[in-house]
């Protein structure tokens, strides 16, 4: 979508200190009302509108990285610690 629309993606992680986590296959969380939040954005990425498969897989892999470092520093923020392969 964002070759296409040629809008950037605003990578970020929600972490909460009171939150639900679901029993599916991903263990989904969601995140409760009255308690401690943070919301940690990540470096804009801007796909280009010729973009091929090489640079869609390496901006692929960045934005993954991304999100895992915004999911990290939003479960430091609020003294969460992050389970073993999941956030």
């Amino acid at each position: 979508l964002a070759r296409e629309s040629g809008r950037p993606i605003m990578p970020f992680a929600m972490a909460t200190s009171r939150y639900i986590r679901l029993k599916n296959w991903d263990r989904t969380t969601i995140n409760l009302p009255f308690g401690r939040g943070a919301l940690v954005g990540g470096e804009v990425i801007v796909v280009p509108h010729d973009a091929d498969a090489k640079t869609m897989e390496a901006l692929r892999a960045q934005l993954e990285a991304t999100l895992n470092d915004a999911t990290r520093r939003a479960y430091i923020a609020i003294g969460r610690p992050e389970e073993e392969g999941h956030g």
